[in-house]
């Protein structure tokens, strides 16, 4: 018998999270941009590109909440 990947961890919560969480992503980009990183649309640079600038965003994010820590 042949388990996702999801089932080969079913017995973990965090990554039942994580996988809920790929899934409701990818969702979310099939309706904006209708279609999936499965596209061949994009050079190598374009992908490189779009990591540099989601991993910029991520820098952000950490920084809004570190402030927000030290404002409590």
């Amino acid at each position: 018998m042949t388990m996702t990947v999801s089932q080969a961890f079913e017995d973990s919560e965090s990554m039942a999270e994580l996988f809920r969480l790929f899934r409701e992503r990818e969702k979310l980009g099939r309706a904006k941009y209708g279609t999936t990183v499965d596209r061949t649309d994009l050079t190598h640079r374009q992908w490189l590109e779009h990591a540099l600038f989601e991993s910029m965003d991520h820098c952000l994010y950490l920084i809004a909440a570190i402030r927000t820590e030290e404002n409590r």
